[in-house]
């Protein structure tokens, strides 16, 4: 019995050493795990080209693997929208996570573990965004967002972005207003050797409270000119701008929050730029 015993103890303790010490890490750690794992991912990929649905409206960008301070990453370099050519600006509404590796590292203190739906993920709490080159994009960086902290959750596992969460300020003709961003990353597949998110949401709080007085009258004008349209022509054109107008009606409510949804539809890799 006592042998048994000690053999069982033995056999825990052996599971116990086997498992990873998620609490021990520090930000410098999960970042260069995060970074080899995506290095070796892209190994064999030079270029590839996302087409997405942003809000019901087709998109495509295509991006080329590019070597900075002898790291590899891949740079936006065009983007259509609704068949047309638009501005480039970055899918996630931020600069490339992993070009701005190193200073993330620098800039960010280790906040522990968190659950993420099934997932375990390290916090990367990040105390002064500003110290850092982040660009806004998208609806954040049209609205002129300055984030002042924030928060990346890194899969523990996979090493991969799950969520990213930020505060900060919009300036307006009345003064400061807060907002906060919170972005999903899901449903990662494999594709070319790479794990990319087919599910991206974006959901911006307070930024209703942004619009100024005239684009919130110019909005309100457009949803006059709608709602004055005949009965068959204003359900085509609801039915074709069904998420714009949904965002429409969010901004122009009391608490003005936003959510913009992407879905991945296709992704092809090294089959150069787009005819």
């Amino acid at each position: 019995m006592i042998r048994a015993s000690r053999l069982v103890l033995a056999a825990v303790s052996a599971s116990l050493l086997a498992v990873p010490d998620l609490a021990a890490q520090s930000s410098e750690e999960v970042v260069a795990n995060m970074v080899a794992a995506y290095e070796e991912r892209i190994s064999s990929v030079e270029n590839y080209t996302m087409v997405q649905d942003v809000m019901g409206v087709r998109s495509e960008m295509y991006f080329e693997k590019v070597v900075r301070d002898g790291r590899p990453y891949f740079e936006l370099r065009s983007t259509s929208s609704g068949g047309g050519p638009v501005e480039s600006a970055d899918n996630l509404g931020f600069s490339d996570l992993y070009a701005d590796a190193p200073d993330l590292a620098e800039h960010a203190r280790y906040g522990g573990t968190e659950r993420i739906g099934a997932s375990e993920a390290h916090v990367l709490v990040i105390d002064d965004v500003q110290a850092m080159d982040l660009e806004m994009a998208g609806a954040a960086g049209e609205a002129g967002f300055a984030p002042r902290t924030g928060r990346l959750f890194i899969d523990a596992e996979r090493w991969v972005p799950l969520r990213m969460q930020f505060t900060g300020d919009v300036e307006t003709s009345e003064g400061l207003v807060e907002i906060t961003s919170d972005i999903e990353l899901a449903d990662y597949r494999e594709v070319g050797g790479m794990l990319l998110p087919y599910r991206t949401a974006v959901h911006m709080q307070g930024l209703g409270a942004a619009v100024d007085p005239e684009a919130r009258a110019q909005l309100e004008q457009m949803r006059e000119q709608l709602d004055a349209l005949p009965e068959s022509q204003r359900a085509l054109v609801e039915e074709m701008m069904s998420g714009q107008m949904e965002q429409l009606e969010s901004l122009l409510s009391g608490d003005g929050d936003m959510t913009v949804e992407m879905a991945v539809v296709e992704v092809r890799v090294n089959e150069g730029p787009p005819s």
